[in-house]
């Protein structure tokens, strides 16, 4: 593992508004950084170009962190964590970093990774957490969008593939809405076609994900469990029913490839059967049927609610692998080799 020294200890803090952004090959040698890597790291375009992406690794970063990344990522899948890098004066920095794969045809082409501030409780938890690690008396449990993709492959609930769903859906969001809407090529789609194709579809995915996790599954167990009253869990599932049919219905209008057609055909059955089941649900509800819905969050919510969700986790993935605008040359920052 490389270690970069010599360390200060002083932390720079990030502004709110500062966005690192980089990308990388498939083999972690830098490709592309944006102006906030340059001012933040202190190292000049020519100096990162080129260079592993560890030039900026930090010596308190346990190696474990990074080869759950990797593993992540060379899965095929997006990674989220906290990460402390190291400044080229030997300063550090804080980032809640977001790393996915880039695809061409299918094939991964290479990494890119977005960075904003990390909340200061994330950084407490995060330093206790390495230190730990780093005298042997932890070990690092995966965390974020990415454990929940990786659980969720190895045994899937609808619990993990929503949750993976909609760490997707932000990444997805994040990238698109703030790198890419700003930088478009003029040979490139136009800013209305990326919006308009790919933006809008994932924030209606993401309600019908939301509603799903949220308004329908943890509402029966809330329900279940008496941490909502029975009008209450009603009021909720009916409302998720309305908002996933709108959804649904105005994502599948939107401009589908062929690929997301069949996905959309092959969903209906899966839509119906769920929709089939809720409403079981609500009748259940109404009637304040307690070992009903006992029942009914054991034997019934998971197997009819878990095929939909993994269509919506496919159809958020052709959002991501879908075409992209490519970012234009960062201008030039006041950062100068020597």
């Amino acid at each position: 593992m490389r270690i970069n020294n010599p360390v200060t200890g002083v932390e720079k803090e990030l502004r709110d508004d500062t966005v690192i952004v980089s990308k990388t090959s498939p083999k972690g040698v830098i490709t592309y950084v944006n102006r906030d890597f340059i001012e933040v790291s202190g190292f000049c375009e020519a100096e990162l170009i080129g260079q592993a992406h560890n030039i900026v690794r930090h010596p308190d970063m346990p190696p474990a962190a990074f080869k759950d990344l990797w593993d992540t990522v060379k899965a095929g899948r997006p990674w989220t964590g906290i990460v402390k890098n190291r400044c080229k004066n030997g300063d550090h920095y804080w980032v809640e970093a977001n790393v996915t794969p880039l695809r061409e045809n299918g094939i991964v082409t290479g990494y890119m990774s977005v960075r904003r501030k990390a909340s200061r409780a994330q950084i407490a938890n995060a330093e206790a957490l390495y230190r730990s690690i780093n005298e042997g008396k932890a070990t690092l449990e995966p965390k974020g969008a990415a454990a929940a993709v990786q659980r969720s492959m190895k045994r899937i609930t609808i619990r993990t593939r929503l949750i993976a769903t909609l760490g997707l859906l932000a990444l997805g969001l994040l990238v698109m809405g703030g790198l890419g809407m700003k930088n478009l090529s003029d040979a490139q789609l136009s800013m209305e076609t990326v919006y308009q194709d790919r933006v809008v579809p994932l924030k209606q995915l993401k309600v019908v994900a939301d509603m799903y996790a949220v308004n329908i599954v943890d509402t029966a167990h809330k329900t279940r469990n008496g941490n909502l009253t029975w009008e209450q869990g009603l009021e909720n599932v009916e409302d998720a029913r309305r908002l996933i049919d709108r959804s649904w219905k105005a994502y599948t209008g939107t401009h589908l490839v062929d690929r997301e057609k069949e996905l959309v055909a092959e969903a209906a059955p899966l839509l119906a059967a769920a929709d089939a089941s809720v409403a079981k649900l609500t009748d259940i509800m109404r009637r304040r049927d307690a070992q009903a819905i006992a029942d009914y969050s054991i034997r019934e919510l998971y197997p009819v609610i878990d095929p939909i969700s993994g269509k919506v986790s496919e159809l958020v993935d052709m959002q991501l692998e879908g075409p992209r605008p490519r970012p234009r040359p960062a201008p030039r920052a006041t950062v100068t080799c020597r």
